[in-house]
């Protein structure tokens, strides 16, 4: 299905670096000024299906960090999905939103990533 977002959406859904690559684009085109951020960008979602984990899979993916600190990540992520799904829903011309039930490998790391600075952040 094709979908057709601004710049700014895409980002704020932590989708630009995975459209970049799909499309060859350079990740810095925004900061370079050859795109601007209200741009629209027409894409088929086709690239949102690769590379994808299974939810119950989470726990195994962040390898290097216990089971509670897996699940609490993945708590995490499925509220920022659900946060997204809100914006997406929002959006009038996008129909098909991604369920919970798979979560791509760059919102595992981004997640894992801000799991790991906070855990730093004395509170």
């Amino acid at each position: 299905m094709m979908v057709k977002l601004t710049v700014r959406s895409i980002m704020n859904l932590g989708l630009w670096g995975r459209l970049c690559e799909y499309k060859g684009w350079d990740k810095l085109i925004v900061r370079e000024g050859l795109i601007s951020l209200d741009s629209e960008v027409e894409f088929d979602d086709e690239f949102l299906k690769k590379d994808v984990v299974p939810i119950e899979k989470l726990n195994v993916f962040l390898f290097n960090v216990d089971t509670e600190d897996a699940r609490y990540c993945g708590t995490l992520l499925a509220r920022d999905l659900e946060d997204a799904k809100i914006r997406v829903g929002m959006i009038h011309n996008v129909t098909k939103i991604t369920t919970i039930q798979e979560i791509t490998k760059e919102q595992l790391y981004n997640m894992k990533n801000k799991h790991m600075v906070l855990a730093r952040i004395p509170l």
